[in-house]
């Protein structure tokens, strides 16, 4: 996500504000970015998972501690109307 923001052009302070994290963290991201010659347009199709291999080769696995959402089948839900919210949640946690 730090690499999306950046490239629509916020800055360490929006995207650390949006996503809940420190600036350094940010400015980490975006310094390894620099140093490895990445843009997000390398990095769009890859998985959250890998990209933090690619930065981080040394690192333990990705911070994330549980399972993502299946977000294509969340936003379709909550386009749909009268639909049964409980069953839904259910269904994704």
């Amino acid at each position: 996500m730090i690499m999306e923001y950046r490239d629509w052009g916020l800055s360490r302070n929006q995207i650390a504000k949006m996503l809940g994290t420190s600036r350094n963290s940010v400015r980490e991201v975006f310094n390894r970015a620099v140093e490895l010659k990445i843009s997000f347009e390398d990095i769009q199709e890859t998985s959250e998972n890998k990209v933090y291999q690619l930065f981080f080769p040394n690192r333990h696995q990705s911070e994330i501690f549980y399972n993502q959402p299946n977000y294509e089948k969340v936003h379709e839900e909550l386009k749909r109307v009268g639909g049964d919210s409980e069953a839904f949640m259910a269904g994704i946690c």
